[in-house]
């Protein structure tokens, strides 16, 4: 990528979300001809643990407290509360277990980059030629929510100038790694804004 190119290049996110931990790792298939992100030990652990605690949330609701939720009255706020936080938990932590079946993969006998997401109403499958990859971005973003963190979105910028978003998380070093190697894989140049 020419420094023409890398100046033209976008530093805008193309997204909000970030995860502060490893929610993908990226592994070699067939000894190193192809790579492909998986989802990582820690994410299932997070969504099946999310939702475990929404299930025994509502499930101590529905046995020791049960809610009348149209006709509540104002000693039943705090189980109003309780079931909303419940319900919120499961769906987050099923929605995460969704996210467990969306697959990226770099096909090095097809030239092609597969990436198979999970939206609202069904996949997404989208499928890339290597030769309408540029580069790979890596881009550093701040995410402010409570507390502000750093997280780290690894992209795709393809000779258009367009971009697709591999994937987030928040260690610079394997983020690294893995913007180098697939740059290798796809002889292409890394930018980076991550310094």
């Amino acid at each position: 990528m020419s420094r023409e190119d890398y100046d033209k290049s976008v530093w805008e996110p193309l997204s909000d979300e970030g995860a502060n931990f490893c929610t993908f790792r990226l592994r070699d298939d067939f000894g190193a001809q192809n790579l492909t992100f998986n989802p990582s030990m820690l994410n299932l652990i997070v969504s099946v643990s999310a939702a475990i605690v929404g299930i025994s949330i509502l499930g101590y609701l529905s046995f020791f407290e049960p809610v009348d939720l149209f006709g509540a009255d104002s000693g039943q706020l705090g189980s109003v509360f309780t079931l909303v936080a419940g319900l919120v938990f499961l769906l987050m932590g099923i929605w995460m277990m969704l996210s467990l079946f969306n697959t990226i993969s770099f096909d090095v006998s097809t030239e092609t980059v597969y990436i198979r997401r999970i939206r609202p109403f069904g996949m997404e499958t989208l499928a890339i030629p290597f030769s309408r990859v540029n580069a790979v971005q890596l881009l550093k973003k701040t995410i402010k929510a409570r507390g502000s963190y750093d997280t780290y979105e690894l992209n795709l910028i393809h000779i258009d100038g367009s971009r697709t978003m591999l994937v987030t998380h928040g260690s610079k070093r394997v983020m690294d790694l893995d913007a180098q190697r697939i740059g290798k894989l796809l002889g292409r140049s890394v930018v980076t804004n991550a310094r």
